[in-house]
């Protein structure tokens, strides 16, 4: 189970449109968003500035596609260039093949999200204690 993980992680960093949708597509918003309209206005919170909430919002919107579209796009991607075939001769039920495909979209959606914030507060000056 843990080499189709690492097989499936191996492939999902090596599609482009994924690496697009999972790591591009959020910094290139962040540095959009943050250049046209952050007013950098002073608040007395760091919750309540422009910066945090944009970085917040954007992981979760990164977290909540791969969710929602993630595995349904890798799947039929799949089935369309018939990559799930070599599955069915392996000692691994469907659930197996299934759940090792799921587990490396987490790994890589999560481990993105967490460097995504600390990076992003890191490069936008913004103080917010993690723990």
């Amino acid at each position: 189970m843990r080499a189709l993980i690492f097989f499936e992680l191996k492939s999902y960093l090596s599609n482009r449109m994924a690496m697009f949708w999972t790591v591009a597509y959020p910094i290139a918003m962040l540095a959009f968003l943050v250049m046209v309209f952050d007013t950098n206005a002073p608040v007395s919170d760091f919750t309540q500035s422009y910066r945090f909430q944009t970085t917040v919002g954007l992981v979760s919107l990164t977290i909540a596609s791969t969710a929602l579209f993630g595995m349904g796009q890798a799947m039929s991607d799949m089935r369309t260039h018939r990559a799930l075939i070599p599955y069915m001769f392996l000692p691994i039920s469907i659930f197996g093949v299934m759940w090792a495909i799921l587990a490396s979209r987490i790994i890589v959606t999560f481990a993105f999200s967490l460097l995504f914030i600390i990076g992003s507060f890191a490069i936008l000056d913004i103080y917010a204690p993690l723990l």
